[in-house]
């Protein structure tokens, strides 16, 4: 993963605010899409990201684990 689209997602995730739904992309100054999703597996909060930029063909699913999901996301 693009380490500008790693530290996007880092940063969000330690927002309180939600995020927007659509992004500058680093990689080709396109939209980059983002969604969020949360869900526990083996008792840890895990934060689901999909990352879409249809310019450059970009789609990457991440999962997080976090000691404390924020509060904007939808469990």
């Amino acid at each position: 993963m693009d380490t500008r689209i790693n530290e996007l997602i880092h940063s969000l995730l330690r927002s309180q605010g939600g995020p927007n739904e659509t992004y500058e992309c680093p990689v080709c100054n396109g939209v980059l899409h983002l969604k969020f999703s949360s869900f526990t597996r083996r008792g840890k909060n895990i934060a689901g990201v999909n990352i879409y930029c249809p310019t450059c063909n970009i789609n990457i699913m991440a999962d997080y684990a976090l000691k404390q999901l924020p509060p904007w996301i939808k469990q």
